[in-house]
This record gives C-alpha cells, sequence and structure tokens, in this order.
C-alpha cells in the first residue's frame, strides 16, 4: 500500500513538474506570426478603447494579450500574457487620459511648454507600459517566466533621448536600437534575450515603410512586414546560471552619465515649462518705441501682480501691441535694446512700422496726400539710422 501510494505521489510530481527542453530547442530566433488584416483592425480597436477612457483597461489587456501570443519562442513554443484588468487598469486609463493631454496642456501652457511635459508624459507612460508588458509574459507550456530588471528612470530617459533623435531626422533610428538592447538586456529568466539590428538598418526599413504608406491600401501589407521584421530580430539562448538572474556585473559609466544627462535634461524641461508658464502676455495700445515700452509695460504688469520683463512687440500697427509679464524684471539692457516705431495710414497714403536692433535708431515719417487730392505725393518711410 504505501508503495503503491508512493507511486502515485511521484507521478503527481512529474505532471506538475513542467518538462525541461534541450538546450537547442531554446537557442535562435523569435517567431513572429502578425496577420495582416488582423494587426490592423484589433490596432484601430484598441486606439478606440483607448480614446474612450472608460474601455481602457479592457482594450489594452486584450489587445496586449493578442500581440504576446502572436509571438513564438525559437522551437515553436508560443506566449501568453498573464495579465488581467484588475492589475492594468491605472496603466491604461493613465494612457486613455494622455490622448486628451494637448487640449489639456493647451489651456494652462504655451506652445513650447506644453510639448515639454508632453514628452515627459510619454516616456513615463512608456516606461511603465515596458515593464508591466515584460514582466507578466509567460511561455504557454509553462517552461519559461519572464522578469523584468530595467530602471523607471532608464526607460524614460532611453524615451526621452529618442524624441530628441527625432529632432534630429535620423537619430531616432540609433536610439530605439540602443534603447530595445537595454531592455531586453534586462529581461531575467531561463533564457537570454538579444536584439540583433544596426541602426542604420530600421533607419531605411523604416523609411520604406513610410514609402509604402502612400498608396493607403498597401498600409496593412507595409505594417504587417515591418512588425514581423523587428520581433523577428530578437533571438534567445539559455543563460547558463541556473537562478534565470542576469549575472552581476560592474555598471557601465557610459550607461549610468547617459541617464544622469538625460535626468539633468528633465530637469531643464520642468525648468523651463515652469518659467515659460509664469509669464503672461498682456495686450495694450499701440507702443511706439522702447522708451514708450519702459512708460506703459510696468503698470500694465503691475495690473495683474506681475513684473514687467522688458519685452514688448507690436500686434497691429498703430492700434496695438503686447507686453510681456513675470519672468524677469526691468528693461533691456540699453546695448540690447530695440528702438521701434510706426505710423499710420494717411488718406491714400500707407503706414508702415519698424523694430531695430544693435543700437540703431527707428525713424518713421508719415506720408503727404495734397488736400483734396486722391494721390500720394510722399510715402510714408520707417528706417533704421
Amino acid at each position: 500500500m504505501s508503495h503503491a501510494s508512493s507511486s502515485q505521489e511521484a507521478r503527481a510530481e512529474v505532471e506538475r513538474t513542467p518538462p525541461r527542453l534541450p538546450a537547442a530547442a531554446v537557442e535562435g530566433a523569435l517567431e513572429p506570426s502578425f496577420p495582416v488584416w488582423g494587426l490592423v483592425w484589433r490596432s484601430i480597436v484598441s486606439a478606440v478603447g483607448l480614446w474612450s477612457v472608460v474601455a481602457a483597461p479592457w482594450a489594452g489587456v486584450w489587445f496586449y494579450k493578442w500581440i504576446a501570443e502572436r509571438i513564438a519562442l525559437p522551437g515553436a513554443r508560443g506566449l501568453t500574457l498573464d495579465a488581467d484588468v484588475r492589475d492594468a487598469w491605472p496603466l491604461f486609463v493613465a494612457m486613455g487620459l494622455s490622448g486628451w493631454r494637448e487640449d489639456g496642456l493647451g489651456d494652462v501652457l504655451d506652445s513650447k511648454a506644453a510639448l515639454a511635459v508632453s514628452v515627459l508624459i510619454e516616456a513615463a507612460l512608456w516606461a511603465w507600459l515596458v515593464k508591466w508588458f515584460v514582466a507578466r509574459l509567460r511561455s504557454k507550456a509553462g517552461t519559461a517566466r519572464c522578469g523584468f530588471e530595467g530602471s523607471f528612470l532608464g526607460l524614460a530617459a532611453w524615451t526621452v533621448l529618442f524624441y530628441i533623435g527625432v529632432v534630429s531626422v535620423i537619430g531616432w533610428a540609433w536610439a530605439i536600437k540602443n534603447m530595445l538592447r537595454w531592455i531586453v538586456g534586462r529581461i531575467t529568466g531561463p533564457f537570454v534575450v538579444e536584439f540583433h539590428a544596426s541602426g542604420s538598418e530600421i533607419l531605411w526599413r523604416t523609411v520604406i515603410l513610410l514609402l509604402a504608406c502612400v498608396p493607403i491600401v498597401s498600409i496593412p501589407w507595409a505594417l504587417k512586414r515591418w512588425t514581423n521584421w523587428m520581433v523577428s530580430l530578437g533571438a534567445m539562448r539559455r543563460r547558463r546560471n541556473a537562478d534565470g538572474r542576469r549575472r552581476p556585473e560592474r555598471k557601465r559609466s557610459g550607461e549610468n552619465i547617459m541617464i544622469r544627462t538625460v535626468t539633468v535634461a528633465i530637469a531643464l524641461l520642468l525648468s523651463a515649462a515652469g518659467a515659460a508658464q509664469s509669464q503672461q502676455i498682456l495686450q495694450t495700445g499701440p507702443i511706439w518705441n522702447n522708451g514708450d515700452a519702459n512708460a506703459k509695460c510696468p503698470a500694465v504688469c503691475a495690473s495683474v501682480g506681475a513684473p514687467w520683463s522688458g519685452q514688448w512687440w507690436t500686434t497691429q500697427p498703430g492700434v496695438a501691441s503686447v507686453c510681456i509679464c513675470g519672468g524677469g524684471t526691468g528693461a533691456p539692457p540699453a546695448e540690447s535694446a530695440s528702438s521701434a516705431c510706426q505710423v499710420g495710414p494717411e488718406g491714400p497714403c500707407g503706414g508702415c512700422a519698424i523694430s531695430c536692433t544693435g543700437g540703431q535708431q527707428a525713424s518713421c515719417k508719415s506720408g503727404f496726400a495734397p488736400s483734396g487730392e486722391n494721390r500720394c505725393v510722399v510715402r510714408a518711410k520707417c528706417v533704421c539710422e
């Protein structure tokens, strides 16, 4: 009886233990299988769900579970995403609300400050999404479970570098390459994941993708081909240490410098956004020159309890100008002061306006038309002297 009981317990233990696969079965490239229309319509439905905010958690979990199931490990072993709405709703609600950020930020910030804050929000959400997604990946056979040791700050820093690369037109491709290598290098589990691609390869293939999307009808096929290619660049091999964790390694000084540099850049962006927000643009009557601005703008800014920044400009010649309040006090230094003047139209003679810098003085003279005649004898003249 005891022998039979022991045999049954051993058999049950074997059934509960996932089978160990040979090392050769986990060596090689990832095998994506994104279909043409499935990728397109699911992307559209998930985007609408995120935009609605209310349905964002269900749409997000549904979409990313499908993404995981379309990627197979070497040896045709499928992946799955161990996630549900209960642990995902804060992330996807935040992503849904971020879709409305342009309207909200535009109401309280100027365009430059709104752009800076928008980039930081995108970086934070991308870092959150990557950590959530990778940490919940599992193999369907139960033989592989993933974890993620990357820092939130590191992910955000790489995202900011990507946006900086966008400004340089082509630098974003190398930023994506290094960011993806950084991400997969911090995945934990029984295997090591690597990303094999060059920045130039990502660049030219993405350019081809954009060109292929010019005819709208070709977008589904172009998107499917590009997505499958990007995922297939990931490869894996068996990790040598048994516990599945990354081997302890010395922190690379280059990576630390990158994170610190981007951290400083983020602080500067926030500082610039705060400085821009502290300024106000107030409209007043016509301002003819710098001396006139010195006389009028301090009183205009004092009406809202802010100092005059020393900046002003004309919006409608002879009708209206604006004073910039906050962000500094006093008139601009004499050596950088500008001189401006304007004259309005006189009968058939038009007006003119001019602003001079570099120590030059603005000079404006009205046009002249003989009384009773519909012709301009002397045109208005505005010059820097």
